[in-house]
């Protein structure tokens, strides 16, 4: 089950490297909500 190991970690870390290109490409748009639920999330 090695296989599964090693696939597992290449989609997590191309999930992660996709969510934060499209954060930085995306920010200005999703600006206003991270100021509205980044308290809410804090809490």
């Amino acid at each position: 089950m090695e296989w599964f190991k090693v696939l597992s970690v290449m989609a997590f870390r191309a999930c992660c490297n996709h969510r934060l290109i499209t954060t930085r490409l995306r920010w200005h748009f999703y600006r206003p909500f991270f100021i509205v639920e980044a308290p809410r999330s804090n809490l």
